[in-house]
């Protein structure tokens, strides 16, 4: 397996990601592509977002990636104990596409009714003897080079430390703005090109800035997490069965922008 190195990991536990560059080569490459042969499972024309849920479980190429040495090896490497992979989905976004700033740490949320709860996930990174456990993390693979202007991942600085849930504005529908550099002072994006990859701790609050260049925007993502973790998926919060019933994650795309239209 591809363990990550020393630098790599004390860049993990500071930053709540480490930057892989030229992870995939060409052929590994190749493979990632390989869902993109398919019609995808979501289309959001208003933004020209298009995602792929479990290509894994349909192509070949792609389960023999997201489950062979060099992903589970780097997931391992800050999982540190038995393995399985939560989720895997890809992503097709032309000009115009964001994704909202969201974590798996600490969030306020505002339901319906005037209910409010600040959820605290066990989305997290713990530290023991050596080493890192984290119970949440996820990799994803850029197949497209993602510059300044191309939608690139974001997040705020170190809240994946953060005991106090982000000061968010009063409407959703200003979250946006949060997505551009003069957002919030803490506010970091990271270009990338095609190949490399981003190991995420889930806790970190983070997102995709508003693309506005031309070009198609792909990636490949996958998550991992201890052998006790379910699968990720959708719940209601209000589903009419007890053993059911969940908070809504909002780690969805097509529930961000209902959102903003204000019909979420």
């Amino acid at each position: 397996m591809t363990a990550l190195t020393p630098d790599e990991l004390y860049a993990y536990d500071c930053q709540g990601y480490v930057r892989l560059d030229g992870f995939l080569d060409a052929p590994a490459l190749a493979s990632a592509r390989s869902f993109l042969e398919t019609a995808p499972d979501a289309h959001l024309p208003d933004t020209g977002l298009r995602r792929w849920e479990a290509p894994h479980r349909r192509h070949e190429a792609v389960r023999a990636l997201v489950t062979g040495p060099a992903f589970t090896g780097a997931a391992l490497s800050v999982i540190n104990q038995p393995l399985r992979l939560l989720e895997c989905y890809g992503h097709e976004s032309s000009r115009g596409a964001f994704l909202y700033m969201h974590n798996g740490q600490t969030l306020d949320q505002l339901w319906e009714g005037g209910i409010r709860a600040s959820r605290h996930l066990a989305y997290r990174c713990d530290y023991h003897d050596g080493r890192l456990y984290t119970t949440y993390v996820k990799l994803i693979a850029y197949l497209t080079d993602v510059g300044p202007d191309g939608g690139p991942f974001c997040y705020i600085e170190g809240s994946h430390k953060a005991q106090l849930p982000f000061p968010w504005p009063d409407a959703v529908r200003q979250r946006r703005t949060l997505l551009s550099q003069s957002g919030h002072p803490m506010l970091r994006t990271v270009p990338v090109r095609a190949g490399d990859v981003i190991v995420l701790n889930e806790a970190l609050l983070h997102g995709a800035s508003v693309r506005v260049s031309d070009g198609p925007r792909v990636l490949l993502a996958a998550s991992y997490g201890p052998s006790f973790m379910t699968d990720w998926r959708r719940l209601e919060r209000e589903p009419g069965d007890v053993e059911t019933a969940g908070y809504a994650d909002l780690d969805d795309e097509v529930s961000f922008h209902e959102e903003a239209d204000g019909h979420g």
